[in-house]
């Protein structure tokens, strides 16, 4: 199945960066130097995804959001070291992943393909995300047999994280996938507790759920190494 991706980003280096990564026989990327442009390319080439570089600034969350408001479209943000806060709120108000710039060529274009190709099989009743299946009707892990029934939380916590495999969620956004099993002041750590609870339930399946950096966590869709491991703009410097 061939792809558009939309890729957007004021700094033409890495913007350019972003088109030779991505770029191959299933995926075409549309390229934008400014918010307007994201916003009417979407609307004219209907993109599956869309790659949007931290160096809008201030623009870059209400780009991300106006990007799943107006056309529902996914985001992988490509943020810089330190940028925490900005990647918060993008994943908040519409990204699914995202990546820390610099990184090598084939580790972007994996990253965009495994959120192209992420799903979760569904029949109404059951979801299943690789090795492990939720059943919705009784609340229940199917598989891998649990080491202890999942608490409220922790499967609220799995059901989310599955639809779809592979999104990044903030601690926040995990917080309300059951409020009620945090005090009105929730911190990190609490969520951080109730993830690793869930990981050891899991047994070897609760490897899947991995930190992302220090936003939050995601159910992470294996893929082998990269085997190209290149920076194809050898003459550019990036400042973080």
């Amino acid at each position: 199945m061939s792809h558009f991706v939309l890729a957007a980003e004021r700094d033409r280096s890495l913007l350019n960066f972003f088109r030779t990564s991505i770029a191959s026989e299933d995926v075409q990327v549309i390229t934008a130097l400014t918010r307007g442009d994201a916003m009417a390319r979407a609307a004219a080439w209907t993109p599956s995804l869309a790659v949007v570089g931290s160096g809008f600034g201030d623009e870059t969350v209400p780009l991300v959001r106006d990007l799943r408001r107006e056309f529902g479209l996914r985001t992988v943000l490509a943020a810089r070291a330190g940028e925490d806060e900005r990647v918060g709120a993008a994943l908040e108000c519409g990204a699914v992943a995202y990546v820390v710039v610099p990184l090598p060529r084939a580790e972007l274009a994996a990253s965009v393909r495994e959120v192209l190709s992420a799903r979760a099989v569904t029949d109404g009743r059951y979801v299943t995300a690789g090795p492990v299946t939720l059943d919705l009707e009784r609340r229940s892990l199917v598989r891998p047999r649990p080491r202890a029934a999942l608490t409220p939380c922790e499967f609220e916590m799995l059901r989310w994280m599955l639809m779809p495999p592979g999104r990044t969620f903030t601690r926040r956004q995990l917080q309300a996938a059951d409020p009620a099993a945090y005090p009105p002041s929730p911190t990190a750590r609490m969520v951080d507790r109730h993830v690793a609870s869930l990981r050891r339930k899991l047994g070897d399946a609760g490897g899947l759920i991995e930190a992302a950096g220090r936003v939050g966590w995601r159910f992470a869709w294996r893929r082998a190494a990269p085997t190209e491991i290149e920076f194809p703009l050898t003459n550019v410097s990036y400042e973080l």
